[in-house]
Formats: C-alpha cells, structure tokens, sequence
C-alpha cells in the first residue's frame, strides 16, 4: 500500500502524463467493448436457445431466382420424410390486428407449425404451447404471448391463461406467456399463433411465404442433415414437376441463415477497433517508456544507495497498475457511452437481438492494457537493476549530451503508431468514399416528397371485395381532406426489407419452363402513388378510373427494366404479359425503383398492378402533406376511423427515414471508421509528440552548443524536424505495403470504390505525413528557441 500512495503522489506531480495515458486507455478499452459488444450480439453471440447449434434453417432455391421462402406443402412432406430431425417448425411473419379495450393496434405475429417451442427449445413459463390437435385445420384459435405484450397490453394478468383476446377479428384463447425477454432471432413476433388452422397454406405449393427451422438429433451432423434434405428435395422436384421442378433444398445453422449479410461489415468493424486497442497499447507503452527514461538517474541513484531489486520493481509495478486501474475504470464509462451512441444509429424498424455491455470483451480489453502497461513499467526497472549505476549516471549527466539510451524501441513504437494510423485512415476514407457515392445513387424516386403510414384491414371480416371498397373510400376521403395534397396506396414500400416477387410470361412468345421463368418484383398500387414518391412516367399512362372495375380488362405498369429486358426493339404498349391467370395489357412504363437498396446488388425488373384488380388487405398509405406532416397524420387517422374504428394506422415514418434506415450498414461502418481513424490520428499524434519532446529535453546541451558554435535556429529547426520526417515516412511505407494486400479485405462492403483507390491511399498518406510534421513541429519550435547558455547549463 505504501508503493500505490508513493506512486499515486508522483502521478499527480505529472498532471500531463497521467491524463493523457488515462485518455489512451479509456479510448482503447471503452471502443472496443461497445463495437464488441455489437458484433457479438449480432454475428458471434449463440442463439439465445438451448443447444442452438443444432437449430438448422432448411432452404428452398430456385434455379432461376435463387433462396426462396418455404412452400407449406412442401414443409409438410420433408418433415414427414426426414429422419435427421428431433423437431421441426415453419414459421410465416405477419401483422394481426389485437382489439383491447377498443383500441386497435396491430401487433407482428409468428404463424408457427406445431413443434416450433421444442425446436427452438423455449417452453411457456405460464400455461403451454400448441397441441397437435390446435395446429389443424378449423382447429380453435390459440395464442401464445410474448411476455413483454403480455405487460403491455394485459397488465401482466396473472388469469391470462384461458382468458379469449380478440385477434384479427377472430375469438383466440390464450394458452401461454413465453418467458421474460423471449424474442425470435430477427423477425419481430409479439404472439404466436398455429399456422395449421389456415386452410389457405395447404392450397398452393407455389406460395413460398415461410421460414422453415429444425433442430437435428443428437449426433446427427449438418453435413448429414443436408444430404438428406437434398436427396428429398430432388424426390419432390420429380414429384411436382408443375410447382417444384427447378428447385432445390439445403441446410444451414440458422445463425448463419440471420448474420451472413451483416457479417463482413462487423468483422470489418472489429479488426478496425482491435487496430485502436494496439495502437493505445503501443501509444501507452511509448508514453510508459518515456516516463521511465525521466526516471532512469533516479533508480540508479537508489540502485547504488542500496535499494533492492523488490523495492524498485514494486515502485514500478504500483506506478503501472494505478494507471492501468484508472484507465479501466475510464474506459468502462467511456464503453457505456460509445454503446449508447452506437445503438441510436441502429435502424428502430430493425428487430435486432438484446445489445448490452459485454464484460467478458471488457475484461479482455482491461487485461491487454493491464500487460502493456505493467510490461513497459518494470521493464525499464528491470533493465536498470541488471545495468551498472555509474554508467546511468553518466548517461544523463554533462558527459553525454544525446541521452539515447532506449531510443530505438521508442522510434519503433512510433513507427507502428504511424503504421496502425495509416491503416484505419484509409479503411475510413475508403468507407467516405464508398458511402459518398452511394448517397449519390439516384434511388427512382423522390424521397423527400411522401409520408408513409401502414393500414392492415383484418382477414377474415375483410375479403377482396371488400377490401377494394374500403380503399375506394379512403382515396376519396382523403381527396376531399383540406389537410392532405395527394394520397396513393402501395403493399411495399421502396427500401423498406418487404416484396413480393412471382413468374411472368410474355404473350404470345414461347413459354418458358416453370424453372426457367423470369421473375418480377410486384407491386400493387392505388391513388396518386406514382406522383406522390416522384416516380416519373416514361411512356403511356398512370392507371385510370376505368381501370378501377374488377370486370375491366386487367392491365400492368412496367418499369424501364421490364422494358429494356423483353422489349429491346419494341414498343412494350403494344404487348400484354400473363401474370398468374390474367393477360394483363402493359399501359405505362416508369422509371426503375431501387426497392432493396442503393447499392443494387439485388435487382429485377418490377411490375405495377392496380389495387381494385389486385386487392390486398395489408396497404401502405403514401401521403404529401398540404401543410405538416402532424395534420396529414391526424386526418388519415380520422378517416380511417370514420370507415372502420377497428382498422389501425401505424408505422407512421417520412419516406427519407426508410432512406436513411436502407443505408444503415454502411453509415454505420462510415462514422465508425472515420472515428476510428481520428482517434489513429490523435494517438499517433501523441506517440510522436511525446519521442519529440523526450529527444528534444535529451538533447538540450547538444542544441545548446550547436546554437553557441554558430548554427542558427533554423538549422536546429531542420535538425529535429528531420526525425518526425523520417519516423513518419518509415510509418507510412510500412503502413502502405500492409495495407495493399490487407485493404482488400473491405471489398465486401465498398460501393463502386477498388480498395487500392489511388486518391484515398494519397490523401491519407499525406494526413499521417501532416500529422506526424505537426507533432514533431511543436518541440522543434521549442528547441530552435532555447537559449544557448541556458542549454550548456542544463542538468
């Protein structure tokens, strides 16, 4: 305890020291746990389930269009054939409308086959899961809670169990409340439901809307499990040739199936963040060195006075561990706060896993500076007990006017600070770039312009008939609406993760194979939709009142894609393509719309039908507010209510939010890196700053007789400066050829930029240049100034 107070009395005689090595390691440990923290939540962390390795996702692909979701028919017969799985479930995403207290809200809900708990091994801890019998056709409804709406919207009644809940318009008795913090990886579900009780799933085996689990036997590898699964896959190919011939099935853990498009991005991010903590590590061990250089008359000076070699390594030790200790504590602080601002650039909409502080990263983190920093403590010490004392003492006396001893290890620390620096600032100006040119990506439609708001009529009291006079009534409500310059309807909005694709043919051509049909993104719209994103008419014309009649021939909008496509050397207006049943005339043709991201990597051609000869019951109304967006909001919910009470508007967002939100991934990556490099570039900074200062106090008496002997301050100025250049010219050479091959690594999440881009590697080079010449200037400075006199007496 003696050492810590002797240690703790001489830190706060260094005010500048002390700060700035407790600045580095609250940077370094504080950075680390929060970006760790996010990536282990997101692509390492287990699946929050028992045993969550054998929990397997079972594929459908397409030849022609790739991974699809799962056919309900087809999930019935390979769970039926398969003999590699204990549990099996298909679990189908959708919106139901909860009635409560004559509120409406619509609420996600998981349609789930019998078997989903024991698959993902999740039991209720009120009540009980579905029975076979409850997941059948005109089976009762039954409902299983999650815990959290059961606090939110049922008070946390303990009589839940058994208690009837009106769901969609139906009667559905609760059976079960799932445990506290309960959520399904990445697909919001507030409810479950039995899928079964459905009888349109088991009508068509070409509709793909689920996602099917299973959970493997034990000793049943995955490479086992897939052969299976192929070898059925290709039975049910044979089987149905009509609607299975082309496809295929696979397997894969379901952790993969959730991460694999997020995961270059945080790996990215987590190498970049293990940068910082080295270069603090290597920034704290020059800072350490320095300050044991300072120290090295001292420890000669009781090394020949008598002090024992455990008294000078306990004096070094306490030093080293007060600073490590400090520096952990700061940066526990400092990870809490960069872990709050990195969950506020998360998209809200993103059902994303609990996110919390990790303490094991934090250890981790804690433990790395903890060894740094001890180890370049006590090594100076131990240096010194095994050195001749009269040779300290001559070294930092008049005989030796350089001072170097320990030089070259600082040098080369600096060297890797400037290295590790150039690292992270061109993975950060190749992520500016990246992410410039991507904002730049004309998306196809104005996002500026429209205010988007979700509107779910409820099956089964709303049928399609009915669903076109309600949307009808609303387009003419909110004509007439003072508040509301323009209204259209639409069932996925641009960017916003939601579609809907399906086969098309050209009239009049060869039919394709089922296999080999072309795919569409399909959309059907109502009202001013087109004019109200911004959308431009290239040619023919927006849908028309006489298009509104069911019994009207059908028509179809196309986009510039469709077009260029099927229709190279011809005029498309004058073609119909059959899409399911119907001939549909094309009557318009409009521009191509980015509807899964600006960066295009997922792309086909779309087609528009209108919303009276295409009903749905799920809508996203588009509005342009006449005067604020409060008011527009106000007067769509008034007119829904007017129509239906228990009809609820909800996900009210500006069309620019579902913009911002598409990009989320690499922003993210962008600011991250960018803060990254700058705090490179401050700790690079330092590191340079501080071998400067030290040389220049070493050199005092050397600068003191140059100056005495005629050499003019511009001189000393070229002197010192010469080291900064050369340290930072080494750096960026080193930093350069590492990189060449390491930048290479960021092709996954770049947009349109090579990851040698010539402009980024010389801007950067020339910051860490600036940077470095910046740091060195400051001592230089100082020592073109010192007084000649004053220097040759200098001790």
């Amino acid at each position: 305890m003696q050492e810590l107070r002797f240690a703790a009395r001489r830190l706060r005689h260094s005010p500048g020291f002390a700060f700035t090595a407790l600045l580095v390691l609250a940077i370094g440990v504080g950075l680390n746990t929060a970006i760790f923290s996010v990536v282990d939540a997101l692509i390492l962390r287990p699946l929050p389930f028992a045993h969550a390795g054998r929990i397997m996702h079972v594929n459908e692909n397409l030849k022609s269009f790739g991974r699809v979701s799962t056919s309900y028919p087809n999930y019935l017969d390979w769970r039926r054939e398969a003999k590699s799985f204990e549990f099996t479930s298909d679990v189908i995403p959708r919106g139901y409308t909860l009635l409560e207290r004559g509120t409406a809200e619509l609420i996600p809900v998981l349609r789930v086959s019998y078997g989903f708990f024991d698959t993902i091994g999740v039991q209720p801890v009120l009540g009980r899961g579905f029975t076979p019998q409850e997941d059948q056709v005109n089976a009762p409804g039954r409902v299983v809670l999650t815990d959290a709406l059961w606090h939110r919207r049922f008070g946390a009644n303990s009589n839940i169990v058994g208690r009837s809940i009106n769901l969609e318009g139906g009667t559905y008795t609760v059976v079960g409340v799932l445990p506290p913090g309960f959520a399904f990886p990445f697909i919001k579900g507030e409810a479950m439901v039995p899928v079964g009780t459905d009888p349109e799933v088991y009508k068509e085996r070409g509709n793909h809307s689920g996602e099917a689990i299973a959970r493997l036997k034990p000793g049943v590898t995955e490479e086992q499990a897939r052969g299976e699964i192929v070898t059925i896959g290709k039975r049910l190919a044979a089987a149905y040739p009509d609607k299975n011939a082309g496809f295929s099935m696979d397997v894969e853990s379901l952790q993969n199936f959730f991460v694999k498009d997020s995961r270059p991005m945080m790996l990215t991010l987590l190498g970049a963040v293990l940068l910082v903590l080295l270069l603090a590590c290597v920034n704290v061990a020059g800072l350490m060195l320095v300050r044991a250089a300072g120290r090295a008359r001292e420890m000669a000076v009781r090394t020949a006075l008598g002090a024992g070699a455990g008294a000078i390594l306990r004096d070094s030790m306490a030093e080293a561990v007060i600073i490590a200790a400090a520096g952990g504590a700061f940066g526990i602080l400092a990870g809490s706060w960069a872990l709050s601002g990195l969950l506020s650039m998360l998209p809200a909409e993103t059902p994303l896993p609990v996110i919390t502080l990790n303490w094991r990263v934090l250890l981790f983190a804690i433990a790395v500076t903890v060894c740094s920093t001890v180890l370049f403590g006590i090594a100076p010490a131990l240096r010194a007990l095994h050195a001749d004392p009269n040779d300290a003492l001559k070294e930092g006396g008049r005989a030796n006017t350089t001072g170097l001893s320990g030089q070259k290890l600082r040098s080369v620390l600096v060297v890797a600070e400037m290295t590790l620096g150039l690292l992270l600032a061109l993975g950060a100006g190749l992520c500016m770039k990246s992410f410039a040119r991507l904002l730049n990506v004309n998306p196809g439609f104005e996002p500026s312009k429209a205010l988007t708001m979700n509107v779910t009529l409820a099956r089964p009291r709303y049928d399609d008939a009915q669903d076109v006079v309600f949307w009808n009534r609303f387009l003419e409500a909110a004509k007439k609406d003072p508040s509301i310059a323009a209204t259209g309807l639409i069932t996925f909005l641009p960017l916003s993760e939601s579609n809907s694709q399906s086969s098309y043919q050209v009239e009049g051509r060869p039919q394709s194979k089922t296999q080999e049909a072309p795919f569409a993104d399909n959309f059907t719209i109502g009202g001013e939709y087109l004019q109200v994103m911004g959308i431009s008419l290239l040619k023919g014309r927006t849908f028309l009142p006489g298009d509104d009649e069911r019994s009207a021939s059908p028509v179809v909008i196309i986009d510039e894609e469709f077009a260029k496509k099927n229709f190279p050397n011809d005029d498309p207006l004058r073609h119909r393509i059959i899409h399911g049943e119907k001939h549909c005339q094309i009557v318009g043709v409009v521009r191509h719309v980015k509807a899964y991201g600006l960066d295009g990597t997922q792309f086909r051609e779309q087609t528009y039908f209108p919303v009276q000869q295409d009903a749905s019951n799920i809508m996203t109304a588009t509005v342009t507010p006449r005067f604020g967006d409060a008011q527009a909001v106000a007067a769509v919910r008034n007119i829904v209510h007017r129509l239906d009470a228990g009809v609820p508007v909800y996900t009210v967002r500006p069309m620019r939010d579902w913009m911002r939100d598409s990009t989320w991934r690499q922003r993210l990556a962008t600011w991250l890196l960018g803060l990254f490099a700058g705090v490179a570039l401050l700790l690079a900074g330092i590191g340079i700053y501080g071998v400067m200062a030290y040389s220049v106090s070493q050199r005092t008496q050397e600068i003191g007789i140059r100056l005495a002997l005629g050499s003019t301050p511009a001189g000393v100025l070229r002197l010192v400066l010469r080291q900064a250049v050369i340290l930072s010219v080494i750096g960026i050479a080193v930093g350069i050829a590492i990189a060449l091959p390491a930048m290479g690594l960021l092709r996954a999440i770049l947009f349109q930029v090579s990851p040698t881009d010539g402009v980024v590697f010389s801007l950067a080079a020339l910051l860490l240049a600036g940077v470095g010449l910046a740091a060195g200037a400051f001592p230089a400075f100082r020592a073109a100034q010192t007084d000649p006199l004053e220097a040759i007496r200098y001790e």
